[in-house]
Formats: structure tokens, sequence, C-alpha cells
């Protein structure tokens, strides 16, 4: 995990939400996912992460039901297909969490990020400006976006289905 951060460009880490290349914070992160707090999914590809993602299920009663999702692709590996297979599989964890809803916070020059949770189909529920302090040290805007797992499940009724009936895998042609 650790080596994933440090492979991130600077220009990714410095929007990060924490100094992921402290190996404090990365044991810190550990702990969290043992202790059942936040559910902790990588991708790999020859034995290297590529992807990170993580679903905090909020237990505050004013949140309940709500997810918040963070990913991190690494931009090598951007538009292969890992950002959604790690998004899915956190997409049914929420749903098996019986969860209503994903949240997802992001500075403004995350536009590649941005574009990738629109895809992902969250919607733009707000901007906060100047609302975070990325890892330089300067001012932020803060967009939130929000998913809703029934629209999200409607949406993508086939693939589930298909999945579900059995076909763990999809062929050539077939989609």
């Amino acid at each position: 995990s650790l080596n994933f951060f440090n492979s991130l460009p600077e220009i990714e880490r410095r929007y990060l939400r924490s100094k992921v290349t402290d190996r404090n914070h990365i044991e810190a992160r550990i702990q969290s996912s043992l202790s059942g707090q936040i559910i902790r999914r990588i991708v790999t590809l020859e034995d290297r992460i590529i992807a990170d993602g993580s679903l905090e299920i909020l237990s505050d009663e004013w949140k309940e039901g709500t997810g918040y999702m963070r990913l991190v692709i690494h931009s090598k590996f951007r538009n292969l297909g890992a950002g959604f297979v790690l998004a899915w599989n956190l997409y049914q964890t929420a749903y098996d969490n019986k969860l209503k809803r994903i949240i997802t916070k992001l500075m403004r020059p995350q536009t590649d990020l941005v574009e990738t949770y629109e895809e992902l189909g969250f919607k733009h529920e707000g901007l906060l400006p100047n609302y975070v302090i990325d890892q330089l040290g300067k001012e932020q805007d803060m967009i939130i976006m929000v998913c809703s797992l029934e629209e999200l499940r409607n949406a993508h009724a086939f693939i589930g289905d298909w999945i579900e009936a059995g076909h763990a895998s999809i062929g050539a042609g077939e989609m």
C-alpha cells in the first residue's frame, strides 16, 4: 500500500485528504480496516496495486443508510476498467449492507476523478468554496457528489442480473 501511494504522481497526492505516504497513516488505515470501520479493496496487476478504494459505512443517526466512498486509481491505469471493477465491488458491499446512498467528496482540481464518479452514476450535490486544505496548505473548493443505490441498481439492472444469473464472465460481443 505504501509503495502504491508513493508511486502516485505528487500532483495527485496533493489533493488526497491525508498523508498517504506516511507509514503511520498506512498502519492506521490497516487498523480501521481490521476493526471493520472501513471496508477497503484494492485492484492488483502482476502483484502490484493499481487502485485503492474504501467504503465507510456511516452510523450516525443523521447519516444512517449512507456510505462514504473513496477511490484512488493510479493515473497510468485509468480508463482500463480498474476503477469500475473496484466501484462495482464497493457498490455491491453497500447494497449488501442495505445502504441507500453513497457520498464522495473531492477537491475541484481532481477533474479526472470527478469524471470517473460521474460515469459511475454520481451526481453533483454541492460545492463548498475554499472548504478544504490540500497537502500544500492551499485552500480548495470541495465538491460533494452522491449516488443513489436504488437509481444505480435500476440503471445497471441488466449487468447485475446477468452476473447474478451465473454469468461470472462476459465474453467478447456479449455486452
